[in-house]
């Protein structure tokens, strides 16, 4: 009986342990990785955008709209960022010249208003996130890529948020 009560609380000290221990670091796939440069057009998740520009997408896509009155809003926050003086430091990292994308250019408003309406509305962010993955395994990948088109604008620009002006974590 001894051995067996050694036992018992070896296995409850070991299970507290592991309850205790910090989690393992997980990564987890957000999706597809679309391709938003014509040097990519050939390859399969290349998306056009359906749009002319980043406020057409916003204001008439079919999807999640913005008002007029609301991207002319946003337009005025981002400009206001820009100018400030956090704004003003605000950099590219470093550099991608088939992408137009250059070491010391400024952020442009673009890129922040990017940033203010998948960060500012929900639902919009929801419909972005939801066109980076299928609706279900028989959705084919022109359908998928079809899908995201509507957010091809909003889509790069964040992607080149995160890789050229953003700052590398101390986990990199």
């Amino acid at each position: 009986h001894e051995d067996e009560e050694k036992k018992v609380d070896t296995t409850s000290v070991t299970a507290a342990a592991t309850a205790a221990a910090p989690p393992q670091y997980i990564e987890y796939s957000f999706g597809v990785a679309y391709r938003y440069w014509s040097m990519y057009k050939s390859d399969e998740f290349y998306v056009a955008p359906k749009f002319k520009d980043l406020r057409d997408e916003i204001v008439n896509n079919d999807v999640y709209r913005v008002s007029v009155n609301q991207f002319h809003d946003e337009l005025k926050n981002a400009i206001d960022l820009k100018n400030c003086k956090r704004g003003k430091k605000l950099q590219c990292t470093s550099s991608a010249a088939e992408m137009e994308i250059y070491q010391d250019a400024p952020i442009t408003i673009d890129h922040i208003l990017a940033l203010i309406f998948v960060t500012n509305y929900d639902e919009f962010r929801k419909k972005l996130e939801s066109t980076y993955k299928k609706i279900s395994d028989e959705e084919s990948k022109a359908s998928l890529v079809e899908r995201h088109s509507t957010f091809a604008h909003v889509a790069r620009l964040l992607f080149e948020c995160v890789h050229f002006y953003g700052l590398r974590s101390e986990l990199d």
